[in-house]
């Protein structure tokens, strides 16, 4: 039986939407509005069944540094909830709700705990008994960024109770923004046991031995196809000889997809009109709706069915690939993405959970020659293979390639500082220019058929 028994959560960015794109139905509109104070609320809900000892937040609570009057009332009240539940709540600040001369709208429950920006701050945790269980240590971000090395001062003056550090960090020692420092870093402070670290939006486990772990957990609820897969928390048990085990909890109402959808692999002769496409497409929507969705790698899943949570999965469907539906695209164009959006639209919509088709991608071609059958006539095709595999292996000739793309361009990914006058091109889109200039050059070889 655990002796300890906790919740580390990270990025609510509460009072921040799920993103979409076009004109929504009021009652899935809605959900999406709601989406961040529900994961949070499920978190409590979760929390309070659990009987946790205390819930930790490692910074980003809120999406900006001065939070609306509805997010701010609505944090403090599920606190209360928890306080009725002598459950406490410890707590940073990150870049999104740095402590800069923060003024609070609502009033605060009393068991919050927010870890100042000046020092590292510290609070001693008892069980019913009066025996000291935890040691929590904390500092909040000064500003919206933050270039202290504040792990430095996390010290503990004993190893014989569990140590936990909050810390909201990009995990990059380069990255003077997000408080620089580094795996091995963390891990030299060797009197923490347990790091819960903010920041990154996605659910990771970068170290797990018997009495230590340092694991991010993730947003509670991903509001855009960045941060796509169901969101979730950590709950973590503490034995006697401060073994630690480490459960996945999911939180998130609405779910994030990126599908691809490979024509060569759909069937032998691929869709060849809108509506065997179609019915493809709501063939795969089928199956989401009847699958549960998979959880980060490492974790054992903890609390509700996925099936009692979801309302819904915001969908980006991706056609790529080489068939004869492509003429169809070739000549009707927008209308044909458009038809097929709304296609999908209506027949998910209604059912519950929900599924709302955001967006369509278009990367499809008419049919080739395989590259197989290309590099049989030409040695010029084996070598346009190796090359395009060059491009997307090599990382120097990728630097390389998006500094010829031009200034518009930038490879240095910040999913915090988004950029309006660079494009930020992480690997996908990287591969996805790559695959279209391959085809383009092997279009325009066959073109030139004196080059065969």
């Amino acid at each position: 039986m655990p002796i300890l028994k906790f919740i580390h959560t990270a990025d609510l960015h509460l009072g921040s939407i799920v993103h979409s794109n076009g004109q929504l139905p009021e009652k899935i509109y809605q959900k999406l509005i709601n989406a961040a104070n529900q994961a949070f609320k499920n978190i409590c809900d979760f929390a309070i069944a659990e009987k946790v000892n205390f819930l930790l937040l490692s910074g980003d609570i809120y999406d900006h540094k001065s939070p609306s009057v509805l997010a701010s009332m609505f944090f403090n009240q599920q606190c209360s909830r928890l306080k009725q539940e002598g459950i406490n709540v410890y707590m940073i600040g990150g870049n999104h709700d740095p402590q800069q001369k923060r003024q609070e709208l609502s009033e605060v429950a009393d068991n919050i705990f927010l870890f100042g920006s000046e020092q590292v701050g510290r609070e001693d945790v008892y069980d019913a008994n009066g025996n000291l269980i935890a040691r929590i240590l904390g500092q909040s971000y000064r500003g919206p960024a933050e270039s202290r090395k504040t792990y430095t001062a996390f010290s503990v003056p004993d190893k014989s109770v569990f140590n936990i550090g909050l810390l909201h960090t990009q995990l990059d020692p380069q990255n003077n923004n997000y408080l620089p420092c580094s795996l091995k870093d963390l891990l030299a402070q060797d009197g923490i046991n347990y790091w819960a670290l903010g920041h990154i939006h996605q659910t990771r486990l970068l170290y797990h031995a018997k009495s230590r772990a340092v694991a991010y957990s993730g947003t509670p609820q991903g509001r855009d196809v960045g941060e796509e897969g169901p969101g979730g928390a950590l709950l973590v048990e503490v034995a006697a000889n401060m073994a630690i085990k480490i459960s996945y909890i999911p939180t998130s109402t609405i779910i994030w997809k990126n599908i691809e959808l490979e024509l060569e692999q759909i069937q032998s002769k691929g869709p060849v009109n809108l509506t065997d496409l179609k019915n493809i497409l709501i063939s795969k929507g089928e199956t989401i709706l009847s699958s549960r969705p998979e959880i980060p790698e490492n974790f054992t899943w903890q609390g509700k069915d996925f099936t009692e949570i979801i309302q819904g999965y915001m969908i980006r469907w991706n056609l790529k690939g080489r068939g004869k539906i492509n003429q169809v695209f070739e000549e009707q164009g927008e209308e044909a993405v458009t038809y097929l959006k709304e296609e999908l639209q209506n027949y998910f919509s209604n059912r519950s959970p929900f599924i709302w088709t955001d967006s369509i991608f278009v990367r499809t071609a008419n049919p080739l020659p395989t590259l197989l059958e290309l590099k049989e006539k030409s040695q010029l095709f084996t070598e346009i293979e190796q090359f395009i595999t060059l491009c997307t292996t090599d990382q120097t000739v990728k630097s390389q390639l998006i500094d010829q793309m031009g200034r518009v361009w930038t490879g240095n990914i910040d999913h915090e500082s988004y950029s309006d006058t660079r494009f930020q091109v992480d690997d996908f889109y990287l591969r996805e220019i790559i695959k279209q200039a391959e085809q383009l050059i092997i279009e325009a070889v066959l073109s030139r058929r004196e080059l065969l």
